[in-house]
């Protein structure tokens, strides 16, 4: 075989293999955390996302997510929300992906308690439900 098709195809299997990765690695709802310490449904408390109104300081807030001002389409059976959380530090502003056909919205069921861990300077964040909508949702 040729050397230049024998390259091509290299560089093709790995494109495949770190495109599974990088998919797979955003778990099933796009942003839900696969945690050993959360099983099953706790797994559709926790959504990723940033905080973009405030500079916090990396640490963990207690919270009431107040409005989802708008969930839109982001691609791949995912939306975008954009979610007020009234904290000690004042109202922050969260945006996360998720699917909501999995894992409802922050605030779909009214105002509820949220833990907001601030992971790093740039606003990176992790939102955690502090209640079962498992039942809701059917």
């Amino acid at each position: 075989m040729n050397k230049g098709i024998t390259v091509f195809l290299i560089l093709v299997i790995v494109g495949i293999v770190l495109g599974v990765a990088v998919a797979n690695k955003q778990g099933a709802t796009g942003n839900a955390i696969a945690d050993s310490s959360l099983q099953g449904g706790d797994q559709l408390k926790v959504f990723q996302g940033r905080i973009t109104n405030a500079k916090l300081s990396v640490g963990r807030l207690e919270g009431m997510a107040l409005t989802d001002k708008g969930c839109y389409g982001a691609g791949g059976g995912l939306v975008e929300c954009n979610t007020d959380i009234e904290t000690s530090q004042g109202t922050i502003n969260f945006i996360y992906k998720h699917n909501m056909n999995i894992q409802p919205c922050l605030s779909m069921y009214g105002k509820e308690k949220v833990i907001v861990d601030i992971l790093d300077a740039q606003g990176s964040a992790k939102v955690t439900r502090t209640t079962d909508v498992v039942d809701k949702m059917h």
